[in-house]
């Protein structure tokens, strides 16, 4: 099966789906721009404003099913898939609703945790969402339990729950303990031998920052001084994924590090997942752009001289 055709046969199932869930509104196909390569998703996207669900990838599935040789299985696989997106969009439309009846804010077990994104590909989705910005960097929140019930924090949400933009990140900090913690990657973090193999000594300078740390990067000066003393100086952000961003040190050279943290981001998260190809540069002070990738196969070493 070619992928033009296993593209229409799954969309087809997924609108059929759509179509007995109890969800009122309506599956939208669109293609948008993720780290300059085109690709297409599915977004249902509900009558109901204070309710936003999770897009579903196409190649994302594709990839998860290109080992099925045999078109049959994969027809039966396909029509699987549609019917779980079904049930995981029912089942966030139920906890969004249920929250929304919860007119005295979150329960006992919520948390509000932050999620980055890219502004401009997301923003279909972020127009009923409570977000933050920066250039093209976006922070949205969701909502979840340790029963793992999560959906988005709408507009709407937020407006029952009287949560504030203003004061949202300092909330989620706070609940945090009011700590920015972050670890060196070759220690503890899932990659530390792949990273230690291409980088070596290199590596043990390099941090790595979750979803809660890059937000409080971005939008919180008094957090970036603090990253500046532990990273010994002025130092680079590169996202890799929506939930980790990279802090590398300005005296590494940066072609150095650059080639490694590119091929892990291609080995190891789906092009979907990816955040943007800028970098960005932080003074301890201001976070500006300071350059991208232009091209995933060749090192950027050049970046726009920053005024000190």
């Amino acid at each position: 099966m070619e992928y033009e055709t296993f593209k229409q046969q799954f969309i087809d199932n997924v609108k059929y789906m759509a179509g007995w869930s109890k969800v009122p509104g309506r599956c939208v196909i669109e293609s948008v721009q993720i780290s300059g390569i085109e690709t297409s998703r599915i977004r249902f996207d509900c009558t109901d404003k204070r309710v936003v669900l999770p897009e579903i990838y196409i190649e994302d599935i594709w990839n998860a099913t290109e080992s099925w040789k045999e078109d049959r299985r994969r027809i039966i696989k396909i029509s699987d898939i549609a019917f779980s997106i079904r049930r995981t969009w029912e089942t966030t439309y139920d906890t969004a609703i249920y929250r929304c009846s919860k007119k005295e804010g979150p329960g006992r077990t919520d948390e509000i945790r932050p999620l980055i994104t890219n502004r401009k590909s997301e923003k279909e989705m972020l127009k009923n969402l409570l977000y933050l910005q920066h250039d093209e960097i976006a922070v949205c929140f969701y909502v979840t339990n340790r029963r793992k019930k999560t959906c988005f924090l709408s507009k709407d949400l937020a407006d029952i729950w009287n949560i504030r933009k203003e004061t949202l990140l300092k909330k989620v900090l706070e609940e945090k303990g009011g700590e920015v913690l972050f670890e060196h990657w070759i220690e503890k973090n899932k990659l530390e031998n792949r990273i230690g193999n291409l980088l070596t000594e290199d590596g043990k300078k390099i941090c790595i920052g979750t979803a809660e740390q890059g937000t409080a990067l971005l939008f919180h000066e008094g957090y970036r001084e603090r990253l500046k003393e532990k990273m010994g100086g002025d130092f680079y952000v590169f996202f890799l994924s929506p939930e980790e961003c990279v802090w590398i040190p300005e005296k590494i050279p940066f072609a150095t590090v650059h080639h490694c943290l590119q091929k892990i981001r291609e080995e190891t998260f789906e092009r979907e997942s990816w955040i943007t190809d800028d970098i960005y540069f932080c003074d301890g002070k201001n976070l500006e752009f300071t350059g991208m990738i232009q091209n995933r196969k060749e090192i950027v070493t050049d970046f726009k001289q920053k005024s000190r």
